[in-house]
């Protein structure tokens, strides 16, 4: 989908006995030494204003408060982490989903924009 970033990304999801939200985590090497956790997170922020797939949430939440939630996934800056080793940084980013009601949402989404393009 993505062929600049082919062979740059892997992913796996766990079945765990939860209704169904569930969790992104996004781990990125960057090369830089002089980011912190908070710029990371003012960097995102501006994307999740007035965005129906992309929302943002300070709370300390669990899988479970994310059920019924319309977004196709929630910001978690609470969880935002950065390692420095040498030249580059370690970062790791998190987002949460209802992998039921907010995947359908984010479809419908989806399938109007498709339908704009006629």
């Amino acid at each position: 989908m993505l062929p600049k970033l082919n062979g740059k990304l892997q992913g796996h999801a766990q079945r765990v006995p939860v209704p169904d939200g569930s969790l992104t985590e996004l781990v990125t090497v960057l090369q830089s030494t002089n980011l912190t956790a908070d710029e990371i997170n003012a960097r995102i922020k501006p994307y999740t204003d007035n965005n129906d797939s992309f929302g943002w949430n300070e709370d300390q939440i669990v899988s479970a408060d994310i059920v019924n939630t319309t977004y196709g996934s929630v910001f978690d800056p609470t969880q935002t982490a950065v390692v420095t080793a040498g030249d580059t940084q370690l970062v790791k980013t998190v987002a949460w989903y209802d992998n039921e009601y907010g995947f359908t949402c984010q479809m419908i989404r989806t399938l109007l924009k498709f339908a704009e393009l006629n």
